[in-house]
């Protein structure tokens, strides 16, 4: 029996060590990125409305600055499978909001569809045959694009409705949020060459001071402080054909984008799972076993192998809670309103964790 355990302990030790080299050996895998063509067309309209400028490029992301001066004829000229940072995005526009006059920036830029601004996934969208298989493509294939960007679409009787957003943890302003909003209008009446039919439109933001702006391209029925951001279209939205559908580069863009899929290898990371599954439903996941439950491991396993990617539960527990303490005390919830939305058994444990934010 000693032998057997043994041998059982050396393939248990074995199986871990071989983990460990694995995970090391992929680790630039778990580093978040996007696509190439977002952040150089992000730069780009960035300075053209002198929100940053070229010398402050230079300066801070010598990488951006100089593979625009490589593609001034066309941005997008090689950078289509490409991918960079993420972190290049953040600061873009965490830049543009520290320095830009322009309140509405983010609209002017969701406004503008830029065909020669493509990455893979948007040239595989272009060729499906209606907006129903377009926004399956883009909601299931969106790591392509942002992995921390978030679509949903659920269907009702009568109507659609439309959900998005940022994954809460990374720091994207209000200007990037206003961005994709604006864009999911521009890119799909682009596509499709025709008017979203909008019902409502709901935005988990206050007002802001441009919001005249905002009848323009959501209409009028607009509930902003709302729980989440949500179109609601008609359903004949779905059976819009998009104008450029063509099912044999349908066909080759799939088979090009699953390879850019292939090396991304965004299920590798085990954090970015646990944020998604916090975002979704803190109340339910700041449980550790419900997390290990819908993965299929261990505590010691996820312990092990957030470990290996430099962070821990409690750690992502904590950045998940702390935004939304202050997303919710935003909105003016009472204390006891928001320990229970944070999973807190009761408000006393609240104040000791967050007595002095």
């Amino acid at each position: 029996m000693d032998r057997i355990y043994g041998i059982m302990i050396q393939v248990e030790l074995g199986e871990w060590i071989d983990e460990i080299r694995e995970t090391k050996k992929n680790m630039t895998t778990h580093k978040a990125t996007v696509s190439a063509i977002a952040v150089m067309d992000l730069a780009n309209e960035l300075i053209q409305l002198k929100a940053i400028d070229t010398l402050w490029l230079q300066k801070h992301h010598s990488q951006v600055f100089d593979l625009l001066g490589a593609h001034q004829s066309s941005v997008s000229q090689g950078l289509e499978e490409q991918r960079l940072d993420e972190q290049l995005l953040i600061a873009l526009w965490q830049q543009a909001q520290l320095n830009s006059k322009i309140s509405n920036i983010g609209l002017l830029i969701g406004q503008k569809v830029n065909v020669n601004a493509k990455g893979v996934l948007a040239n595989w969208i272009s060729q499906c045959a209606d907006f129903s298989e377009a926004f399956a493509t883009f909601t299931q294939h969106i790591s392509l694009l942002n992995p921390s960007e978030s679509w949903a679409i659920k269907e009702c009787t009568d109507h659609i409705e439309i959900s998005f957003q940022f994954t809460q943890t990374k720091g994207y302003p209000f200007e990037a949020i206003e961005r994709s909003l604006t864009a999911f209008i521009a890119w799909s009446e682009s596509l499709t060459n025709k008017k979203l039919e909008i019902i409502r439109v709901d935005f988990a933001f206050s007002k802001p001071a441009h919001s005249e702006l905002y009848e323009n391209l959501f209409g009028n029925k607009i509930q902003y402080d709302a729980v989440g951001n949500c179109f609601y279209l008609n359903k004949s939205v779905l059976n819009y054909p998009l104008i450029s559908s063509n099912h044999y580069l349908k066909k080759i863009m799939s088979e090009r984008a699953q390879q850019v899929l292939d090396k991304l290898q965004v299920k590798d990371s085990i954090a970015l799972n646990v944020e998604k599954l916090l975002e979704e439903d803190l109340v339910t996941y700041c449980q550790q076993e419900k997390v290990c439950d819908v993965l299929h491991m261990s505590r010691a396993t996820l312990y092990r192998k957030l470990q290996l990617e430099n962070t821990s539960f409690s750690e992502l527990l904590e950045a998940a809670r702390t935004y939304c303490n202050n997303a919710l005390k935003r909105k003016g919830l009472s204390v006891s309103e928001i320990s229970t939305q944070l999973g807190y058994q009761d408000v006393s444990t609240y104040y000791k964790k967050f007595k002095n934010r």
